[in-house]
């Protein structure tokens, strides 16, 4: 499996993420849109993400390119604002706790994630590192890096706004 970000360099899509909003208990939150999670059963990817990988594989594995590419698949999975972790409790909900690896670079950190986590959820997360740098925030501070998803439903990453591939689109060029 190659990732859509991974043949996406210099291009205006680098590290591109996409948002789907629905109307989920009288709220607008993005939500999955995949083949896994919804009744829509969404397996097409943004043309974009799919150029992307396929300039990826001709670029790095091409004797690869005359197999194709025989399906297609959205993995979702949950950014901060900042690509950064969030592990705190909730503010004003006394009790609840997030902790959320997401922003896809979780897996590099699982050997320390479990100790800082505990440290964090025992009330040690303001006198530590970890605790300091994953604590509850409601948006990027001034001047610090976004990752776009405060756009929202007005943006541009919004699922429904991309031009979809479809099968044909799956064949290498040549």
């Amino acid at each position: 499996m190659v990732a859509p970000w991974m043949g996406e360099s210099d291009g205006a899509n680098t590290k591109q993420r996409w948002t789907n909003f629905e109307d989920v208990r009288g709220r607008r939150i993005s939500v999955p849109k995949t083949a896994h999670v919804t009744d829509q059963k969404k397996t097409r990817i943004p043309i974009d993400a799919l150029n992307g990988i396929k300039e990826y594989i001709s670029i790095n594995f091409p004797e690869l390119t005359p197999l194709g590419i025989f399906s297609t698949k959205l993995c979702w999975y949950t950014d901060s604002i900042d690509n950064s972790f969030v592990v705190s409790y909730v503010p004003g909900r006394p009790g609840i706790a997030v902790c959320s690896g997401g922003s896809g670079h979780g897996f590099k950190f699982l050997p320390i994630l479990g100790r800082e986590v505990v440290k964090i959820l025992e009330g040690e997360g303001p006198k530590t590192t970890y605790g300091r740098m994953w604590a509850w925030r409601s948006a990027a501070g001034e001047g610090e890096e976004r990752n776009g998803s405060e756009e929202g439903e007005e943006g541009p990453r919004v699922l429904d706004k991309q031009i979809m591939a479809e099968e044909g689109d799956w064949k290498f060029a040549g």
